[in-house]
């Protein structure tokens, strides 16, 4: 018996499709591939540059003292005491341990402002850090003397502060900085107090207590 043509070249179309699919049935199959999860580098922190002199990050230290850990994940180093009369306010950057405000004195308008971090940099390039923000200061006044065994580095600057740090700062004629650098066995720590002039000479008595107060962590306290 004939077949019409195009009735043959049906057939062969069904007949070819029903091959592939039996043979897409018993081919084996392709083995799977297992891919290797690696894990992220951590992302770097953000840097909030307003405020922070030198570099500093907050390792949600409780306030008013040094315990809980540094930027880099170095155990606290120190112990200190801060006085009960400075508040502690949040931390204008996270690269901050604590911030504590100065109370003003009725000559002045604003605080001073305690800013504590830790950070590297050798000790001349911070002190010339902070002299560069301050114009028509005259001499830096610097001294050095041992605190309970630590090594303290303590500045005074004087002029109008310009917060190099912060482009937008306004100028601030008649501020002034009192600082200390606290050398450890890693990083050094930085108590850093800028504000009107009148208000950070009074409160330096306070300022050189707490400073001298500074002690090895594990050592008690100095009576």
């Amino acid at each position: 018996m004939d077949f019409p043509r195009s009735t043959l070249i049906l057939g062969a179309a069904v007949l070819a499709a029903a091959s592939y699919a039996l043979g897409r049935e018993t081919a084996p199959a392709e083995p799977s591939r297992i891919i290797e999860a690696r894990p992220q580098a951590p992302l770097e922190p953000a840097v909030d540059t307003e405020g922070t002199d030198p570099a500093e990050e907050d390792p949600s230290a409780a306030p008013g003292s040094s315990q809980g850990f540094a930027p880099d994940t170095e155990p606290a180093a120190i112990a200190w005491t801060v006085p009960s009369a400075w508040h502690t306010v949040p931390n204008a950057s996270s690269m901050r341990i604590a911030t504590h405000a100065v109370p003003h004195v009725a000559a002045d308008s604003s605080d001073a402002e305690l800013s504590i971090s830790r950070a590297g940099g050798d000790l001349s390039s911070n002190i010339q850090r902070w002299a560069g923000q301050f114009e028509g200061a005259g001499e830096t006044k610097q001294r050095s003397h041992k605190a309970n065994g630590l090594d303290v580095t303590v500045v005074e600057i004087e002029g109008t502060y310009t917060n190099g740090m912060d482009p937008g700062a306004k100028p601030r004629p008649g501020w002034a900085l009192l600082a200390a650098i606290v050398q450890t066995a890693g990083l050094p720590y930085f108590f850093k107090m800028t504000g009107p002039a009148a208000t950070v000479h009074a409160a330096r008595g306070a300022f050189t207590t707490m400073i001298d107060g500074i002690h090895p962590t594990g050592q008690s306290a100095p009576l």
